[in-house]
């Protein structure tokens, strides 16, 4: 005796129907994991194992010092190595198969902050770190809050005064204060 379900479908081509679905998407997942054909090789992730960091100067050529870097430990004489040129007062230093590295920029004998920076590229631009180069406009930089703002709108409340007439004990003294009363959909009668 087969049970049915409310619609009409018995439990066990139910469990075929998934089973076949779980094999169908396991196959597509398998299929899209090797995507190198034969001869060919994958490309490693940019960056991967490195440090690019560059600088912006416009006093000069600026040198690179840079010791205690990770994995294997890499220094250099002060004030260290030129930095290479990319135009427009931009300058570049890459550290290959390195993780982290301390270092300071030397100009003109001036001497930036200790710094200290990690797998990746990055870009330092008025004592400030970058991890895109911030000459370029992208996305996240502009800032445009017509889309995002909005209009927060009140009921209108009035407050009128209306006279009350107080006294004051052991004299004959009356005075005459204004009471506030509120109007509006802000108030609440009891």
């Amino acid at each position: 005796m087969i049970r049915r379900s409310i619609d009409g479908t018995s439990k066990k081509s139910l469990a075929i129907v998934l089973a076949v679905c779980m094999l169908i998407a396991v196959g597509v997942v398998a299929a899209s994991a090797v995507n190198v054909s034969e001869g060919e090789q994958a490309a490693e992730p940019v960056g991967d194992g490195g440090i690019t960091v560059h600088y912006y100067c416009e006093q000069g050529t600026p040198t690179i010092y840079y010791w205690n870097s990770l994995p294997t430990n890499m220094v250099t004489n002060y004030p260290g190595p030129a930095m290479t040129s990319e135009g427009n007062g931009k300058y570049r230093y890459s550290f290959s198969n390195v993780t982290k590295i301390n270092m300071l920029f030397v100009v003109n004998g001036k001497q930036s902050p200790e710094l200290s920076r990690t797998t990746g590229e990055w870009w330092y631009k008025n004592n400030k770190w970058y991890d895109h180069d911030p000459d370029e406009i992208t996305e996240w930089d502009r800032t445009d809050l017509r889309e995002d703002s909005f209009t927060l709108s009140l009921p209108p409340v009035f407050m009128t005064a209306t006279p009350a007439t107080t006294f004051t004990a052991g004299t004959t003294q009356r005075r005459t204060i204004p009471k506030a009363t509120r109007h509006g959909a802000a108030t609440s009668r009891a």
